[in-house]
């Protein structure tokens, strides 16, 4: 399967929601009038983009010019290694949603490192640093460039202590870390959408027979349910929460 085909499969559960951002732990705090005037930074400099399922948003080597706001859709942002058998292999190193900023992990080399490409359709605002700067300047509730660092910092050492747990505290950070960032958190609440099997073993670093066995596990002990494979309904977080915190031998 090519990665065009991938990604198609990818749209169908990992879906794009509306033009409206959605909440971010990054926004917290921030007012609409402050959204709006990033956003709207954005479209007066004409850097729209709209991104189709299985491009490229921005490539390794690229120079890094833009901050991406991700406005709706999925990308994943992959790193490609050699291995041990000189051959190569993608690793998947995030998935960012909605509310989401890209690229400025490479802000202090200038070119990107990674590959970012879009799981389904994507809608994204570019702007350039020095703007983001004006309007964070302006207004408190607009994060600053030290603020977007300390966020991708925080992100990154999540995910590298992350991938020290077991298979399922893994799992269950990474549903508390979508629960985060959408809002999902509550009683009543609709289904959480996954990325396809294969792309989230690639993330939490598992082999596809160990997470699908994590999930067999996780959902005979009434973590969630599932009516399809990558659609999770009825989501204990508190549950959730328990698992992350206990300290099993890690598992591959």
């Amino acid at each position: 399967m090519n990665a065009l085909q991938q990604s198609s499969r990818n749209a169908r559960c990992f879906p794009t929601p509306g033009i409206a951002i959605e909440p971010s732990s990054l926004w917290d705090g921030a007012s609409a009038d402050a959204r709006g005037a990033v956003f709207a930074a954005g479209q007066a400099a004409g850097r729209f983009r709209a991104v189709m399922a299985g491009q490229l948003l921005y490539e390794h080597g690229s120079p890094m010019r833009h901050l991406y706001v991700l406005m709706s859709g999925a990308m994943q942002v992959s790193l490609t290694e050699r291995c041990a058998n000189e051959g190569r292999r993608e690793r998947i190193v995030d998935l960012a949603v909605a509310g989401d900023v890209l690229g400025f992990a490479d802000f202090a080399a200038g070119t990107h490192r990674a590959d970012a490409m879009a799981i389904g359709d994507c809608r994204v605002y570019m702007i350039k640093p020095r703007a983001w700067n004006r309007i964070a300047a302006r207004s408190f509730d607009v994060p600053s460039l030290a603020e977007l660092a300390a966020y991708e910092l925080r992100r990154a050492l999540r995910h590298a202590m992350r991938l020290r747990l077991n298979a399922m505290s893994r799992l269950a950070d990474f549903l508390l870390e979508l629960n985060q960032k959408s809002g999902v958190d509550t009683p009543g609440t609709g289904p959480v959408l996954l990325p396809s099997g294969k792309t989230l073993a690639n993330y939490l670093d598992l082999r596809h027979e160990t997470l699908s066995r994590t999930f067999h596990k996780m959902e005979s002990l009434a973590c969630f349910r599932r009516a399809e494979p990558r659609v999770l309904y009825a989501v204990d977080w508190p549950l959730l929460r328990k698992i992350r915190a206990t300290t099993w031998r890690r598992q591959v």
